[in-house]
Parts: structure tokens; C-alpha cells; sequence
């Protein structure tokens, strides 16, 4: 089968290979000076993860999120606020584990890899949806053509690219062959865009525009009770889920942008866990009695990339060492993140088991020589595209530049025309987050067998040099082979410089100081399952 033409950044179906043809009354909005319903219980009074907990009534965790979602679904979503609610509403194939780099079973119950390009998943029978319908292979063929089909967000690049047939055995059972030499099939299915919705329940509705409201197709361990737009999401578990139980009994999900207001909110007892902290109040937090600080390496990776192919002086490599000469890591760091993330050194992130640390190269005064060397010593302007949560990043980037003689004219625009723009390749440079502790996806962007930018070769480069060490890094079951040929990809892009690694994000959470069931996934998107991992 023809691969159809792929899109951007983020999925993969007897008898067919890829033709794959809340109301109620709002409770009183924390951050402000009325009070959450006394009903709900503190998370600290919760037993350990392996003992049943005391029936006390309804356990109720209580979030503030930064901001409210667009959807609640995937597929349509258009921002990142979309992620901690969509991943509590649907369940996948398999889990990828990111502090453990292991997958666990989640719909599918079991697989088998047949060879490099081909794995067999065989779905839980007891598995159903939140009308009790059972999840079959034809929901996973229906959710895995739909994310490829996806035009308008992120998730639709894996499917086109990486995978190449699906194939339903039976009902419960389901092959699905990639596209390339990919034994790491089941952890790409482990990420967590692949979400599995149920095709009756979005057929029943009307199409995913009439559940991106409702989770009505949902499939995982929770489902909506009530969307109160501008104030909040409640969630309770779902009851024919088949795998462990949310920790919790509700989730209350509010939306709350003022990084202040959200502190305060945790400090007066009104919310149990917030998102995004500002480093501003982290002493705050740390001070106050019975709250702690979490912070975790996000396992993002901020990277510009090179368009090698459609700018002349990018071709050559003495300029493109320059602009990685020219950038101060650590200044950024200290000045746009407050000293809370970490310069990256590597095109994996540091908390992946395919790390190995690699030495800094910041020397203005050698990038001011190789920029004279190359013909631009006068100067060179490069028109760069990001997003507008780096803008200031993108400030300070420019500002350190202009002092080797590089101006940029910068594009800082939101998700949607960032898509577009780098689908086009409007770009000379592009800043974007590479996600994952798989470390396939770090490495797309010097893959010349992925054609163009919708592919997420952002660099346009194709170098059949290192064609081997990328189908290591691919294939590889051995993590220590893996981690080798990875370290050689960054030896050799440090010579070369198709990609520069900017900044290792770190997550800030508040939270009180006794939670229990929460686990934080390496993105932060996935935090209430309580004991689904071991420990």
C-alpha cells in the first residue's frame, strides 16, 4: 500500500490493509474567596497504593490547570491544555513507562513482535467503552485511520510515515506492520497521542467535532460529568474500565491562567495539585506548611533546526557552527526560565536512557571568525519561526546573535500557523519541542527518508551517511546499542550542526506535601493513574 502524504509531529488497521476507509451547577471557582464544596476530601487521608483505601466517601483531587482546553479530543484539539484532560478520557494500545522506559499493557493485553516491521496486538476482551460496548480491533482500525487523516494538529505524522498496513485478524486481535525497519512498533504505540477512541460512540454522535465537548466515545478510566466553560472540568471514574481504577474517585480540573492566582489557590487549601508554577513563587510554595514543590525533567527538548536546503549560507556549515557558537545556553536559562531548566547538550533529553553527556560549544569570538570565513562578515539576517511561549527566549537568542553579526527576522505565531508555517517550510531556522523518551523522535529531523517538513525532517538534510545509526536508534532493543549509536548521532551532529539542542525543560508543580496517586509521565500529561506502574 501507498503511504498517504504525512503531516506533522505526533499516530498508526480481516480485511483491510490501510484503506482504513455536561451540565450541573458549577462549584465555586477556586482562587477566589468562596469555598470548594466540603464534600471533597483531602488526598493525604488516601491508604498506599497496593491497600484498598477506607471507604470515606468520595475522593476528590482538585487541579488548576493554566489554562482551559480547546477539545477533548486529540484530533482536533490546539493546545497543550487539551493533554491532561483527553488522557484521562482515553486509554491506548500499550503504556510506555517513561520513568522505567518499559511498556505495560492497556487495551492490548498482550503482543508479539513478528519481525522488525511487524507486530500483533491481541486487545483485552473485557475492554469496553463508557456505554459498556466493547472495544474491538475495529476501534483500533477507526482511531488509527482518523489520527492519520488528521490535518489540523500534531498527531497525524506517525501514522503516515511510520506506519504502513493494518491488518484486523479477528475481532480482539490486530497486526500492524511500520512502514520501515521499526522494532520499536510497541513503544511508538505507546506514546501517548495514540488514543483509542470507540468508533460506534463517535459515529453515534455526530463525528469527533460533536464529542470535543462531550468525551462522549471515551475509552479510559474517566469520563465527564460537567464542562463549565471558563471554570472548570469534572471528571469521575469510569466504571466499565478495564484496567486499575483511578486513584481517585473525581477529578476536578479548574481553569485558572494567573500563574499568582493558581499558587494561592493551592496555598489556601482550595486545589490539591497545580500545574505550571512560576520559579517566582517556588519559595513560596517550599515555605508554606504541608505544600512541596515537584520539579522533573519534562523530557522535551527546545531545538532549533536548519533549513540546509532552501538557504544558501545555511549550506554551509562554517555558518551554521557560528549560530551555535553565538548562543549562550545558560543565559537563556538563567534569564528567560529563571534558572529552572537546563541547557541541552544532546538530541535526547537528559532523563532518557539514550543520554550521554556532551561537551559545550558557546565561543562568540570563533563564531565571529567562521561567519568572516564564510563570506558574512558584514552580516547575515535568517528568518526564524516559533512559538509564541518562546518568544522571550527567541529575545534574548536574538539579541546574543546580533553580536556575531546575525539578525533575525522573527515569525512568533500559536499552534495552528506554526503547523502550517512548518508544514511549508517557511523557515530558515525553526524552534520546536521534540517530546518522548523515545528517542526516534529526536532524531526525524535528520532522517532524509522523511522527504519534507510534514514528515518532520525539518532540516530538509539527506545524508545516507548516517542512515545506519538512525535505523540502530530505531530498531534496537538494546538499550546500551541504542544509547552508542545515539551518542555517535550527536558526535557527529556537533560537527555538523544540522540541529542545535536549546534547553532541557523542567516541569514546576505544586502540590500538598501528602498526595498520593499521583504519577507524573516525563511531559506531565498524564498524572492521576495512582498504581499502574510498578514502583
Amino acid at each position: 500500500m501507498k503511504k498517504a502524504t504525512p503531516i506533522l509531529a505526533l499516530l498508526l488497521a480481516i480485511v483491510m490493509v490501510f484503506g482504513l476507509t455536561a451540565c450541573g451547577k458549577s462549584p465555586e471557582k477556586p482562587g477566589t474567596d468562596n469555598q470548594v464544596s466540603q464534600q471533597t476530601s483531602e488526598p493525604g487521608n488516601q491508604q498506599p497504593d497496593d491497600q484498598q483505601p477506607v471507604d470515606q466517601g468520595p475522593k476528590t483531587l482538585r487541579v488548576a490547570l493554566s489554562g482551559e482546553p480547546t477539545s477533548l479530543c486529540e484530533l482536533i484539539a490546539t493546545g497543550a491544555q487539551n493533554s491532561p484532560t483527553s488522557h484521562l478520557l482515553y486509554d491506548t494500545l500499550v503504556w510506555r513507562n517513561s520513568q522505567d522506559g518499559k511498556v505495560y499493557p492497556a487495551l492490548a493485553d498482550s503482543w508479539e513482535i513478528l519481525d522488525n516491521r511487524t507486530a500483533v496486538f491481541h486487545l483485552k476482551k473485557d475492554a469496553k467503552a463508557i456505554d459498556g460496548s466493547p472495544i474491538t480491533a475495529e476501534d483500533v482500525l477507526f482511531s488509527l485511520k482518523s489520527a492519520r487523516d488528521c490535518t489540523t494538529t500534531l498527531v497525524s505524522a506517525y501514522v503516515n510515515y511510520d506506519i504502513d498496513a493494518c491488518e484486523i485478524i479477528d475481532e480482539h486481535t490486530i497486526k500492524i506492520v511500520a512502514s520501515h525497519d521499526y522494532s520499536q512498533i510497541v513503544n511508538l504505540l505507546g506514546n501517548r497521542n495514540f488514543l483509542i477512541y470507540s468508533k460506534s460512540l463517535v459515529e453515534a454522535a455526530g463525528g469527533f467535532e460533536a464529542i470535543a465537548q462531550t468525551g462522549a466515545a471515551a475509552t479510559g478510566p474517566y469520563k465527564l460529568v460537567e464542562w463549565i466553560p471558563g471554570d472548570h472540568i469534572t471528571l469521575t471514574r469510569n466504571e466499565y474500565y478495564h484496567g486499575e481504577p483511578g486513584y481517585y474517585d473525581n477529578i476536578e480540573l479548574y481553569f485558572i491562567s494567573d500563574g499568582a492566582t493558581r499558587a494561592m489557590a493551592l496555598q489556601s487549601g482550595q486545589v490539591d495539585f497545580i500545574y505550571g508554577l512560576s520559579p517566582a513563587l517556588i519559595a513560596d510554595i517550599e515555605n508554606a506548611e504541608g505544600l512541596k514543590v515537584i520539579q522533573t525533567l519534562s523530557g522535551s527538548v527546545l531545538t532549533m533546526f536548519f533549513n540546509a536546503r532552501d538557504n544558501e549560507a545555511l549550506r554551509d556549515v562554517r555558518v551554521r557552527k557560528a549560530i551555535a557558537y553565538g548562543i549562550n545556553k545558560d543565559a537563556i536559562v538563567e534569564v528567560a526560565y529563571s534558572g529552572v531548566a537546563r541547557a541541552a547538550d544532546s538530541l535526547v533529553p537528559a532523563n532518557s536512557p539514550y543520554y550521554t553527556e556532551m561537551d559545550p560549544y558557546y565561543n562568540p569570538e570563533e563564531a565571529k571568525r567562521l561567519l568572516a570565513e564564510a563570506g558574512y562578515g558584514d552580516g547575515l539576517t535568517l528568518h526564524l519561526l516559533a512559538l509564541q511561549s518562546e518568544s522571550k527566549l527567541c529575545e534574548i537568542m536574538n539579541n546574543q546573535l546580533a553580536q556575531i553579526g546575525i539578525n533575525l527576522d522573527m515569525t512568533i505565531v500559536d499552534v495552528p500557523n506554526v503547523v502550517k508555517a512548518s508544514q511549508a517550510g517557511e523557515y530558515d531556522l525553526f524552534i520546536f519541542s521534540r517530546f518522548g523518551s523515545d528517542p526516534s523522535y529526536s532524531i526525524y529531523a535528520l532522517d532524509g527518508r522523511r522527504p519534507s517538513p510534514k514528515e518532520e525532517n525539518f532540516t530538509m538534510l539527506d545524508d545516507p551517511s548516517i542512515y545506519n545509526l538512525l535505523d540502530i536508534v530505531y530498531s534496537s532493543t538494546d538499550v546500551n546499542a541504542g544509547r552508542a549509536a545515539m551518542h555517535e548521532l550527536d558526535l557527529w551532529n556537533a560537527e555538523n550542526f544540522f540541529t542545535l539542542p536549546l534547553i532541557d525543560s523542567i516541569s514546576l508543580f505544586g502540590a500538598k506535601e501528602n498526595i498520593d496517586g499521583v504519577y507524573l509521565d516525563y511531559n506531565g500529561m498524564h498524572p492521576f493513574y495512582g498504581k499502574l506502574f510498578e514502583k
